[in-house]
């Protein structure tokens, strides 16, 4: 496992990280090694800290117990989940004194990673409709009987291509129809510029709203801008790295829950690493309006 740092100033807000150093109180139970990963030694709990170098701060302790486990017991057998959805599959843990736990870091696999991801935790994702099963265990042991993991498409899933498959449709209020009733679908400027109505999110369809007061304005004919304007594909381009981010986020089994301030942090280091791709992969579409071949 690797421990997750983050770190603050006096009044709580997030802040650049500086060169710390891990301290073990009983360093024959587990060390932390230059990456910042725990291996484990023998059984036994003892407890861990993040200490800067200067000496001045210290991180809280949290104390890690090194078990020994004699079964592993996947709750329930059977789960199923809609594409882009999430459903938890506990693994109740038996320790060699009898004790039950339910939070013990494992590992998690599953047999068809285009059908599900799994996180750490037994978080399962559907990314595509059809079935596979999950799995957890260490180096020692493994769950005697995988969790069957069926993924199906919820009722007002639409049509056309990629139905099914877990992919995100990205369509453009006043301009495409609804891929369900084929009629035009319309937001006013104050709605936001990445938009989604509640019938919208089982279908996984997002909407760029063209009526946004900046969507306007690079739609403006009269000022030589317009569907075909360079202005307008970049608008587009930023409004789709947008919902990528958002859904990659809303995706990720390792998220976990956490606080306003904490997903905006999230989100910006997304936005970066989604932006980074998309230099290279939509420059074309930018320059002559062609998007990259899939």
């Amino acid at each position: 496992m690797q421990p997750r740092l983050r770190f603050y100033d006096k009044d709580g807000r997030r802040v650049r990280p500086v060169p710390i150093e891990w301290q073990v109180d009983d360093p024959n139970i587990f060390v932390v090694n230059e990456l910042g990963l725990i291996s484990s030694y023998c059984y036994g709990s003892t407890r861990l800290r993040a200490v800067s170098l200067d000496g001045r701060t210290s991180s809280n302790e949290e104390r890690i117990d090194i078990v020994h486990i004699r079964d592993i017991r996947l709750v329930p057998p059977e789960v199923e989940v809609g594409v882009g959805g999430r459903a938890k599959v506990d693994a109740v843990c038996t320790l060699d004194d009898g004790t039950e736990c339910h939070d013990v870091l494992l590992i998690w696999t599953e047999d068809d990673s285009s059908v599900v991801r799994i996180s750490s935790s037994g978080m399962v994702f559907g990314a595509g409709i059809g079935e596979t099963r999950v799995c957890a265990g260490d180096d020692a042991i493994m769950a005697s009987k995988s969790s069957l993991v069926r993924v199906v498409q919820k009722p007002g899933g639409g049509s056309g291509e990629g139905r099914g498959r877990g992919y995100a449709r990205i369509l453009v209020s006043g301009v495409d129809k609804d891929p369900d009733t084929n009629e035009i679908v319309g937001f006013t400027s104050g709605d936001p510029p990445v938009w989604r109505r509640i019938i919208d999110i089982d279908r996984n369809i997002w909407w760029i709203n063209s009526a946004s007061p900046l969507a306007q304005l690079y739609l403006d004919k009269g000022r030589d801008f317009g569907y075909e304007s360079r202005e307008w594909r970049i608008y587009h381009v930023e409004r789709i790295i947008d919902v990528v981010s958002q859904i990659a986020l809303e995706i990720d089994p390792d998220q976990p829950e956490s606080s306003a301030a904490q997903w905006f942090i999230s989100r910006g280091d997304k936005l970066v690493e989604i932006q980074e791709r998309a230099v290279t992969e939509l420059a074309r579409f930018i320059e002559e309006g062609e998007l990259p071949k899939v």
